[in-house]
């Protein structure tokens, strides 16, 4: 659900809140994103400060033709950060598409919340936006990379194409329909 009441997006599932960052979380979100293996590094907290402040007033969209954000995955009983997903427009693919992102923190992986976000995040798209394709773009290089692809597989992808990004970095892409999607949650239920 989106919150409108005090402009907050927000999701629950079973065991997560699904939410927009906000002033109090930084703290934890810096410590979070030093990691070795996430992707962003914040050098300062303050770099960190503008990220979010970016995040909200300009890159979060809620709007059926452009939806796209960047929101954490904090337990519900414990309200800790364990992850972050994003859904987000990005220039490799068509512009009718959205790329999913998301990262774990080391000591809550293969706890099953990256599926509860994802579940949560994929009913939103579908079910709120003109989005109906989502992708993901799976690195070669990614020590992780293996089980990526297992739980793409898990969740509906489909292998589309292989590619050399600008970085140089080999990259399989994934994509998720709308239709595969909601055929495959009427089979499960």
């Amino acid at each position: 659900m989106h919150n409108s009441n005090n402009d907050v997006f927000i999701i629950e599932t079973n065991r997560l809140i699904i939410r927009e960052f906000n002033e109090s979380d930084l703290n934890e979100l810096y410590t979070f994103t030093r990691q070795n293996d996430f992707m962003i590094h914040f050098s300062k907290k303050e770099d960190l400060k503008r990220y979010n402040k970016y995040l909200k007033e300009k890159h979060n969209q809620f709007k059926p033709d452009d939806t796209r954000f960047v929101v954490g995955l904090f337990q519900k009983d414990t309200a800790k950060l364990v992850g972050w997903s994003a859904i987000i427009a990005n220039p490799e693919i068509k512009s009718t598409q959205r790329e999913r992102m998301d990262f774990i923190s080391k000591d809550q992986r293969n706890k099953g919340y990256v599926t509860e976000a994802n579940k949560a995040i994929y009913d939103y798209v579908f079910n709120k936006s003109n989005h109906h394709e989502i992708v993901t773009i799976a690195y070669l290089a990614n020590p992780y990379y293996e089980l990526v692809v297992k739980m793409m597989k898990k969740n509906g992808y489909v292998p589309t194409h292989s590619k050399k990004l600008r970085n140089n970095l080999k990259c399989n892409y994934f994509i998720l329909t709308k239709e595969r999607y909601m055929n495959r949650e009427k089979n499960v239920l």
